[in-house]
């Protein structure tokens, strides 16, 4: 996931005043766009889905930006699991083990 958490309001107070969004804080090439993100984390051993984050994001590279009171939440959704409101459904996801594919490269 390539999302940055910390420099949203840096971004958001460049812009004052213009009524546009700010430039990509990575690349510098595009105006972020306003999304809905997913991710993907590891809480211990099990891995949760995280749908509907809203971001702004960078056409251009890619990059995802959150602000802090997005990032509480997830942090607070990590932190509870599957004990808070939200739950939508259970996903099965295959599990690769690189060294098998890959023995000579470890």
């Amino acid at each position: 996931m390539k999302t940055n958490i910390a420099n949203i309001d840096e971004l958001r107070h460049r812009q004052e005043g213009t009524g546009q969004l700010p430039l990509c804080g990575r690349c510098v090439q595009s105006q972020l766009e306003r999304q809905h993100v997913k991710t993907a984390v590891w809480r211990e051993a099990k891995l949760m889905v995280v749908e509907n984050i809203p971001a702004l994001v960078c056409p251009a590279c890619g990059e995802e930006f959150i602000g802090p009171e997005t990032a509480a939440g997830l942090q607070q959704m990590c932190q509870n699991g599957e004990s808070i409101v939200g739950l939508v459904s259970r996903l099965i996801v295959p599990v690769f083990d690189f060294a098998v594919l890959n023995p000579e490269r470890l």
